[in-house]
């Protein structure tokens, strides 16, 4: 079994850079007015969140805990308000750096910077003693260590940056060159054939020959082959039949090689 604890022993937020929606809310119920905001000198965020945190149950508490990221002895590394709470009644006596008064349900309120509770409890020598040195810089470090980083990525990302720039640069490069070389291409397709309807014109003459005189050839040698029939069946000699047969050889050889050059010729005209 264990008693339970009052909320004298419980009051939080005495470190809070701000309160949450819900508390906020409710802060701005329990009789708080702008001019009470305004002499505390709190601000409210885009959503309306209280900043910093305020504490109302300081004055009669038992125990304040200093939860949150603005501890005391870490409050010279923010340059922020600290945390206002109502003065508690066993310090009335003491002198403080900072205060206020406020109208709270039209009663006057004294308000103090909480981190000033701390000090009123603890000396110097004992902070010290308490004081985790290791952890004096860890937050600037990493804080630090984020800029580094942040500050590398945004060079690599403008590097990046750069190299596409180019890369697009000389993609156009390469296509203007490119262009420039079937441009050249053309002028000299044009000086040497002329343009392109006679050279359409020439490929057609030149298929046409060509179709000409395979078929004169098919003919000459389907009557030749005639001829040579005739021969064999009227009982001539061999030799007589090879003279037939070797009738305008060297004519159609000749004529082989005119084929020839068209052929190649119509070739180079396709290409």
């Amino acid at each position: 079994d264990y008693l339970e604890l009052g909320e004298e022993w419980g009051c939080q937020g005495a470190g809070r850079e701000s309160m949450t929606i819900p508390e906020s809310q409710n802060l701005r119920r329990s009789g708080f007015d702008y001019a009470a905001f305004q002499t505390l000198g709190v601000q409210f965020s885009e959503y309306g969140r209280v900043q910093p945190y305020t504490v109302t149950c300081s004055a009669n508490a038992k125990l304040i805990h200093f939860n949150g990221g603005m501890r005391p002895w870490l409050a010279n590394r923010f340059k922020k308000m600290a945390p206002p709470c109502v003065l508690p009644v066993v310090l009335q006596d003491q002198e403080w750096m900072w205060s206020r008064r406020v109208k709270v349900y039209c009663e006057e309120s004294t308000f103090v910077a909480c981190p000033e509770i701390w000090w009123k409890h603890i000396s110097e020598e004992t902070a010290c003693a308490l004081k985790d040195f290791d952890k004096e810089w860890q937050e600037d470090e990493d804080k630090w260590t984020d800029h580094q980083m942040d500050d590398e990525e945004a060079k690599r990302a403008a590097e990046r940056e750069e190299r596409q720039k180019l890369s697009v640069e000389e993609q156009e490069k390469l296509q203007r060159e490119d262009e420039m070389l079937r441009e050249r291409r053309r002028e000299r397709f044009r000086l040497q054939w002329g343009s392109e309807e006679s050279l359409k014109k020439r490929k057609v003459s030149a298929k046409e020959a060509l179709e000409k005189f395979k078929k004169e050839r098919a003919q000459k040698e389907a009557a030749a082959a005639v001829r040579a029939d005739a021969v064999r069946s009227a009982g001539d000699d061999t030799g007589n039949a090879d003279d037939v047969n070797g009738d305008g050889g060297e004519d159609d050889e000749g004529r082989a090689g005119e084929v020839e050059e068209m052929e190649e010729q119509a070739a180079e005209d396709e290409q």
